[in-house]
């Protein structure tokens, strides 16, 4: 419920007859759906505590997250809480690069989760449709920034280059 919303409460005691009550909610950094393609989805946090279920209209504003969830998820972590953190510092990491001048980068929009801790992502070029969507697979564990600086080597490699023209699309 409500509850699980709340982040953190800080009670101060300003004087004899006054308190001061100071609450910090929780913010969705990503949403975790059970399956790809699954309707049931929910807010988590970036430590991978899930709050709140979120609306099917979400998963065009968050990254989407599918994976094993409990059938009332809601005030629990995630069960690859610890993937979840990893992959939204990923994920968080590709837009900051990418806005950064490494306009090479594609924008991801979902990432599924296996049992085996191997991770599926969903994505297209930056500028692309849903259309030109493609797939990047990588396991789990790894550090987020040598995944987006391999990812971006890739990218701007000559072969890579030469194989597809630059083009993700193809």
């Amino acid at each position: 419920g409500q509850i699980s919303q709340i982040k953190n409460v800080t009670i101060e005691f300003t004087d004899l007859d006054a308190i001061k009550a100071t609450i910090i909610e929780r913010q969705p950094a990503i949403i975790w759906c059970a399956d790809s393609g699954e309707t049931r989805c929910y807010f988590a946090d970036e430590v991978g505590f899930i709050f709140s279920s979120a609306p099917q209209f979400s998963a065009n504003v968050f990254y989407t997250v599918s994976g094993n969830l409990p059938d009332d998820p809601v005030g629990k972590f995630a069960p690859n809480a610890k993937d979840l953190q990893e992959i939204t510092q990923f994920l968080y990491l590709i837009e900051g690069t990418a806005k950064n001048g490494m306009s090479n980068l594609p924008v991801f929009s979902t990432v599924d989760i296996n049992d085996e801790g191997e991770y599926e992502a969903l994505v297209r070029p930056r500028g692309g449709t849903a259309s030109s969507t493609w797939k990047i697979f990588f396991k789990g564990g790894q550090d987020p920034k040598e995944l987006v600086s391999n990812l971006a080597t890739i990218l701007g490699s000559d072969v890579f280059k030469k194989e597809t023209g630059g083009n993700l699309s193809k």
